[in-house]
């Protein structure tokens, strides 16, 4: 298994993780209009291990609603198959 650290912030519930996306949409204006391209300012993905969890990637313009960021480690997995990373991604 290969594993990557990561900073970001951390969420054992998928419910946890769309309130931290709404968060930032909030604190944002996201969207703007609803004729808008952009919809959300952030997005998470789940991350499966032990336990499973959501997490979201840090960037500068989160901590401000989010606080600090934690370092997380993240288990690269590959399909049978495949040749690249796979991440199941959800959008809020």
């Amino acid at each position: 298994m290969e594993y990557n650290t990561i900073l970001g912030y951390k969420y054992l519930t998928e419910i946890e993780a769309i309130n931290a996306v709404e968060l930032c949409n909030q604190y944002y204006g996201i969207p703007v209009s609803p004729e808008s391209t952009t919809t959300t300012w952030i997005t998470f993905s789940f991350s499966f291990g032990n336990p499973d969890f959501y997490y979201v990637l840090y960037n500068d313009t989160l901590p401000v609603v989010l606080g600090e960021p934690t370092e997380l480690v993240i288990e690269i997995t590959q399909p049978s198959g495949t040749t690249t990373n796979h991440f199941s991604q959800f959008f809020g």
